[in-house]
Order: C-alpha cells, then sequence, then structure tokens
C-alpha cells in the first residue's frame, strides 16, 4: 500500500472515530442531563412540600399572637417561632428561586456552578435548621398547648433552660466533629454520612446531579 493511500485511509478512520466520539457525547450528554433533571425535580418537589408545611405553621402562629396578644407570657414564645419559621421559609424560598436559574441549555460548568451554589445554601440551611431544633420544639410545645412560662414550676424549667444554653456548643462540636478531616471511627462516619451536615450529606439528590454533569466533563476530557 502506498504512503498516500495509507494516509488517506487513516484520515477516513480519524474521522470516523471522531464522528462516533461525537455521537457518544451527544448521547450521555443527553442522558446524564436527563438525570440530572430527575435528581433536581426530586430535590424540587421536597422544597415545595416544605415550603407549604412552614407556610402553614408560620399562619399558625400569625393568629396565636393575634388571639393571645395581650397575654405576653404566652405570645413570647409564639413571636420567637415566627421569627425562626419565616427564616426558613424565606430561605428556603430562596433556594427554590436559585432552583429555576438552572437552564439546562447552557454549559455543563455553567449548570455546575449553579447547583453548587444551590448546594452551599442547603448545607447553611440544614445547619440553620439544626442550631434552631431543639429551641424550636421547646417553645412549639408552649404554643401548642398553651402554657404560660409563669406557672411552670423552677425545679422544670431551670433543666429545660440548661439544654437550650448548651445545645448551641454542642451543635458546634457535633458539626465540626462530622466535617473534621482527621480518621473518624466507622460510628462516628456512618453518622456524618447520614447527618446532613456536611458537603457530602447535604443533599444526595444535589449530589446525584453533580456527578451526572461531571461524568460528561470526564468524556469530554477523554477524547
Amino acid at each position: 500500500m502506498e504512503t498516500k493511500e495509507f494516509q488517506d485511509l487513516w484520515k477516513k478512520y480519524d474521522t470516523k472515530l471522531e464522528q462516533s466520539w461525537k455521537l457518544n457525547l451527544k448521547l450521555i450528554t443527553e442522558m446524564n442531563l436527563q438525570k440530572a433533571r430527575s435528581s433536581m425535580r426530586t430535590f424540587t418537589l421536597w422544597k415545595i412540600v416544605s415550603l407549604i408545611v412552614q407556610f402553614l405553621v408560620a399562619q399558625f402562629l400569625v393568629y396565636f399572637i393575634i388571639d393571645n396578644f395581650q397575654h405576653i407570657t404566652l405570645s413570647i414564645p409564639a413571636y420567637i417561632l415566627g421569627v425562626l419559621t419565616y427564616i426558613a421559609l424565606i430561605w428556603n424560598m430562596y433556594q427554590l428561586g436559585l432552583i429555576f436559574t438552572i437552564n439546562y441549555q447552557e454549559p455543563i460548568l455553567n449548570i455546575q456552578k449553579k447547583i453548587e451554589k444551590l448546594k452551599i445554601q442547603k448545607l447553611r440551611y440544614n445547619k440553620f435548621l439544626f442550631y434552631g431544633s431543639y429551641p424550636y420544639v421547646f417553645l412549639m410545645i408552649f404554643t401548642v398547648l398553651h402554657i404560660d412560662l409563669l406557672l411552670l414550676p423552677v425545679k422544670w424549667m431551670i433543666p429545660n433552660l440548661f439544654l437550650a444554653v448548651v445545645w448551641i456548643p454542642f451543635c458546634y462540636w457535633l458539626i465540626k466533629k462530622y466535617n473534621s478531616r482527621e480518621t473518624k471511627s466507622a460510628f462516628w462516619r456512618s453518622l456524618s454520612d447520614d447527618s446532613s451536615l456536611t458537603p457530602d450529606s447535604a443533599s444526595k439528590t444535589l449530589n446525584s446531579s453533580l456527578t451526572f454533569l461531571n461524568e460528561i466533563k470526564q468524556f469530554e476530557k477523554s477524547n
């Protein structure tokens, strides 16, 4: 075979290989984008459900404050709960807004950046809920049961107030422990993986979406 014929044959083979790679890239991109969209739909659905629940709780607290406006010892817990609830509600709405900025026709890198931003907000939101969980439940008991703070026995209030005070330092220590780079036992690794308080556990659906998008980037680099 002459050199020119060999070169022509090689060019044809190279062209077919390039066409095959582009076709595979297109198929992988379409398939993984669809998977990423599916994960994001699941995340969006849960955001909407949590928004509805928070809105209903906020409405309950508003009506409770109006009905007990003159009873300050009854309404104070409801005021605090209302502030915490509206912070969570607005934060949830902000995350939902970030979801709707994602355009799957954009370059993969742009999509990844937007989901990473959403993931950061979700992690911070999870930490806010964790810090506020004990005080929230504690105060909600007063509100739902219409318990007057002044009527509670001191021996019951002291241990609960103590727990409320040490709760935030405990949360800080636990989050730091979860995110520590030191080698942890299987027990601590298991807790950390399921905590929703680390970048890897903040949201499984967002992590799945990022994994699908990263597979596209890796295939693009393989050429």
